[in-house]
């Protein structure tokens, strides 16, 4: 590898790096000023439902990111990008219809939830 693409590596890693602290920081700061504001009981059924959300998160992109961070810069390497266009909608023909059967599923059973 070149010292050029070892630098973007680097600059690309210190990115993801400050904006992952970043928003672990934000959330932090939030849960705190949420916290204070809401009882027990009530806080504890935010971060029920905020489990319960990042579960359904999980089940409507069915991994398609991870594919999607693998397979976009594999084809832009290669100038292919039709295949990226292509790619990028066909993840949204499936992660939106998803995403709307799996609200429409929590909304129904929320009782049950």
């Amino acid at each position: 590898m070149s010292n050029k693409t070892l630098q973007e590596i680097a600059k690309g890693a210190g990115l993801v790096f400050v904006g992952t602290f970043t928003i672990y920081l934000l959330k932090f700061i939030y849960r705190l000023i949420v916290s204070r504001y809401l009882g027990p009981s009530d806080y504890g059924l935010l971060s029920l439902g905020d489990g319960i959300l990042n579960i359904a998160f999980l089940f409507s992109i069915i991994g398609l990111s991870s594919g999607l961070l693998k397979y976009v810069p594999h084809y832009i390497g290669k100038d292919n990008l039709e295949k990226v266009k292509g790619m990028i909608i066909t993840t949204f023909k499936i992660v939106i219809p998803l995403s709307f059967i799996i609200t429409i599923g929590i909304i129904v059973f929320s009782d049950y939830i």
